[in-house]
């Protein structure tokens, strides 16, 4: 979520300069930075080697390794140092969530990994992959997020061709749609 928030706060800086609220602006691009510097510092595993969601009742850092923990590689949120331990280490590791048909959503290393019966343990969604196609061009990763991209490409039209319309989660193995179109 705070990933999100500062997306918008630095829309908000952006439409305020193009109307001419210069106060604004430097407020709300103020608040991203703000945004920006609690998330590395507060949300960031050195041990891990990537971000951690924040458990809304506790405070406490949730270590599991989830899609979401790249959701600072497509805001732009990470240093260049983090993005590239969490690539290398994580998000490319075809034993984590490097699939053959795009980004799992859970590391298959979790114990509530079920791509099959659940529907965020482990299926390939597009917007998930999408996302951390953009988070690996944001860090250099060009030939990654191309062939990213076009194994997205090939899914949607087999899902397409075979169905006659685009289900929400796929195996991430097989590519066999796993919800309703």
């Amino acid at each position: 979520l705070q990933c999100y928030l500062d997306r918008e706060y630095r829309a908000m800086a952006l439409l305020a300069g193009k109307l001419g609220y210069t106060q604004d602006a430097k407020d709300y691009a103020r608040k991203a930075d703000d945004l920006r510097n609690r998330v590395r510092d507060g949300m960031w595993s050195e041990t891990e080697g990537m971000f951690l969601n924040i458990d809304a009742r506790t405070g406490k850092p949730m270590h599991i390794k989830t899609w979401t923990n790249f959701v600072p590689l497509w805001a732009g949120i990470a240093t260049s140092d983090q993005a590239e331990r969490m690539i290398e280490e994580h998000l490319l590791n075809p034993r984590q969530f490097w699939a053959p048909h795009g980004i799992r959503t859970l590391s298959p290393d979790e114990p509530l990994y079920d791509p099959a019966n659940g529907y965020w343990r482990g299926p390939v969604w597009v917007i998930s992959s999408y996302l951390m196609m953009h988070g690996l061009m944001n860090f250099g990763y060009l030939d990654q997020a191309r062939k990213l991209a076009a194994e997205t490409d090939e899914l949607l039209s087999r899902d397409l061709e075979q169905t006659g319309g685009m289900n929400e989660c796929y195996n991430p193995d097989d590519g066999r749609p796993l919800a309703g179109g």
